[in-house]
């Protein structure tokens, strides 16, 4: 059985590379670099990896990626074009636009960092056969990628039918394929960092593990399907001002989710907007030890991510004083990981401390 890990893993994973990448090139060891292949459905997440791995400097050094657009490339465009050199009785080829861009980033002080090679299996074979000696070597074209820097690529499989061609053996001998599956607790703890509507993560965790089609389905035979990239494309059609006007508000969603998707959240909003106990997070704030509590799953979950899309230091005391009354340790986890996500803050803070010392949270390793 293919061992797949979730968008999170998959980002250290990148990480790690990388920098072990950077580390046996600065030694000298001779040691081929690893080329990661980040392998999985569409809109998943995969591009978002490399770029979550670089976001934070390595012993002080800055990390950086660009992005190569593989399905859009040529041979000629990948390598540089080749031009006639007259005076040498040759021709040369010219540095491609995307390797220029490696280089200013590495003179701006970008010392480490990913070519990030897209929809490389989507790629014509012949511009897969060219990207080819920069695995091992380094090389573009005549040109060779400035110490620090490396490839990794990603794209979808052949099962997805996203028009991708199979990879020749000579590459598949280069690289390490890492098969990457959506996560539905990553994918909430995104949204809530992004502050997307309350409303979608409340949907993917209310509904999302019962029905998984909801979070991510792939099905060529329809034009709409979910994914993540689909639900932050949603999120943008929640924030449109349609609300009054379900017949288009439904439209948009059904164009971006699929009809069945979009049919299940609809009833999911009309329940939860109507619920009187979402209107009462003031209150829930002033009073966490008297304010009522709900006992309905589905208004809980959006009641309990709008709260901690209030998140500050100081109700950070108040929401978790509330959830601990709803005597729920799995509810309490993941709204104090919605507040981390929203507030850094609240891992250091004293009430997070007493939380973990009076045994409310189920796993403190969750937050580390």
């Amino acid at each position: 059985m293919t061992q797949t890990v979730n968008i999170r893993q998959a980002g250290k994973i990148l990480r790690h590379c990388l920098i072990s990448n950077y580390e046996n090139q600065k030694a000298g060891t001779g040691a081929k670099p690893i080329v990661p292949m980040l392998m999985g459905m569409q809109g998943i997440g995969k591009t978002d990896c490399g770029r979550q791995s670089v976001q934070e400097p390595y012993n002080g050094l800055d990390m950086g990626m660009v992005e190569v657009a593989l399905a859009q490339k040529d041979p000629t465009e990948v390598n540089g074009i080749q031009m006639p050199d007259l005076a040498n009785d040759q021709t040369k080829n010219l540095k491609a636009h995307w390797y220029l861009e490696v280089v200013a980033k590495k003179t701006a002080g970008i010392e480490i960092g990913w070519v990030f090679g897209d929809e490389f299996p989507q790629a014509p074979v012949p511009t897969q056969n060219a990207i080819a000696p920069i695995m091992n070597d380094g090389m573009v074209g005549e040109y060779k990628l400035p110490d620090g820097w490396f490839f990794m690529c990603a794209g979808n499989r052949l099962k997805d039918k996203a028009g991708t061609n199979r990879i020749p053996t000579h590459i598949k001998d280069r690289v390490t394929f890492i098969y990457v599956e959506p996560d539905i607790d990553d994918f909430c703890d995104y949204a809530t960092k992004s502050g997307w509507s309350p409303y979608i993560p409340a949907f993917m965790r209310f509904k999302g593990k019962e029905d998984p089609t909801v979070f991510c389905h792939s099905d060529p035979t329809q034009d709409s399907t979910s994914t993540p990239r689909a639900w932050e494309r949603a999120d943008n059609i929640l924030n449109m001002g349609l609300e009054g006007d379900l017949v288009c508000l439904q439209a948009l969603l059904s164009g971006t989710i699929g009809e069945a998707t979009t049919n299940s959240f609809m009833a999911f909003l009309e329940v939860v907007q109507t619920a009187p106990e979402l209107t009462n997070l003031d209150a829930i704030l002033d009073d966490p030890a008297n304010a009522p509590i709900c006992d309905r799953p589905d208004i809980l979950f959006v009641l309990l991510g709008s709260l901690s899309a209030r998140c500050t230091l100081d109700t950070f005391p108040a929401i978790a004083e509330y959830c601990v009354r709803l005597d729920n340790k799995d509810l309490l986890q993941i709204c104090i990981q919605d507040c981390m996500a929203v507030c850094s803050g609240v891992r250091s803070s004293e009430t997070f401390k007493q939380l973990v010392v009076d045994g409310h949270l189920n796993d403190n390793t969750v937050y580390a």
